[in-house]
């Protein structure tokens, strides 16, 4: 979280489920200081909970088992300004 406040890339991956800070938590703070950060956030799990989540903080979210398939699609919609939630789950999709 520190080094994207410093850095300020353009796109800042976060897995949901980080050691010491959650990658929700970890989005929140970025926010805050570098709102023009594109966050796309990532999981194994595709609960309702951590999508809607997903969907409050960040401007995308992957399945783990979809990034090599999915990343392009996200870099290039965080390219054109637009957020990025494929249809996986119940209750997420392409905005």
């Amino acid at each position: 979280m520190d080094k994207a406040i410093e850095w300020k890339p353009d796109v800042v991956l976060l897995d949901v489920r980080l050691p010491v800070l959650s990658g929700f938590d970890a989005a929140r703070q970025i926010r805050q200081h570098e709102p023009d950060i594109f966050i796309l956030l990532f999981s194994i799990h595709d609960t309702n909970e951590i999508l809607e989540e997903a969907r409050s903080v960040g401007d995308g979210f992957l399945l783990k088992d979809k990034i090599v398939e999915m990343l392009p699609k996200a870099v290039d919609a965080f390219l054109h300004k637009q957020r990025f939630f494929p249809a996986v789950g119940r209750s997420v999709e392409e905005i």
